[in-house]
């Protein structure tokens, strides 16, 4: 029977990346005999920043031809971005919002 009431789960940005790592690899995405998935990758290819993230390699290329985002490193015709960095990068736009319950 439905119910009127919603239901609601409040949880810290640390134990829901840990969810999400966790959904990831029961994905397939990274595991813990090897380190290609994306989730254990310390570098990240603007691809897998795509799959990781949602942001489009367009938008990366944009922020770089305009000299802002996250920094990045070059080998050749590659790019690369270190996983901390960019992590903080995306974490910087956090807002926060009135309705926030911290526990």
């Amino acid at each position: 029977m439905p119910s009127n009431e919603q239901d609601s789960i409040t949880t810290t940005p640390e134990k829901l990346a840990q969810i999400v790592i966790s959904a990831m690899q029961a994905a397939g995405y990274g595991g813990t005999d090897h380190n290609d998935g994306p989730v254990n990758r310390k570098l990240l290819t603007p691809r897998d920043i795509r799959r990781e993230f949602g942001i489009h390699n367009k938008l990366l290329a944009h922020w770089r031809r305009m000299g802002v985002g996250p920094a990045y490193i070059t080998f050749g015709r590659r790019i690369y971005y270190e996983r901390p960095i960019f992590e903080k990068f995306v974490a910087s736009g956090r807002v926060q919002t009135t309705g926030w319950v911290e526990e």
